[in-house]
């Protein structure tokens, strides 16, 4: 489900970085046809992190933002945090404190 959400919203003009613990989206679907997705998806500004697994999520209060921390040390900020899980689109992360749900901004 997160691929097309985040499909969704990079086509609305928000910027979408997508993190899958798997190393490949779609790997039961043609190469060639998964590549001209992730290509299209690039120009519209949509981040790839795959491979990597999300430890932890919150809310950095001196910045407003809210972030994940990756397992492989990284740190992502973002204005908003969404978390598809099969059968229940859009459920919020379960941080200790859930992200403060707004509506999202779409460039015009």
């Amino acid at each position: 489900m997160g691929l097309e959400y985040a499909s969704f919203l990079a086509a609305l003009g928000v910027e979408v970085t997508l993190i899958d613990q798997r190393p490949l989206i779609l790997d039961f679907v043609d190469r060639e046809i998964v590549d001209a997705l992730a290509y299209h998806l690039r120009e519209l500004r949509t981040v790839f992190r795959l491979g990597e697994k999300v430890s932890r999520v919150g809310i950095d209060p001196q910045r407003d933002r809210v972030f994940a921390e990756l397992e492989s040390g990284k740190k992502i900020l973002a204005d908003g945090w969404c978390t598809p899980l099969a059968g229940k689109p859009m459920a919020t992360s379960s941080a200790s404190k859930p992200p403060d749900l707004r509506p999202i901004r779409v460039a015009k």
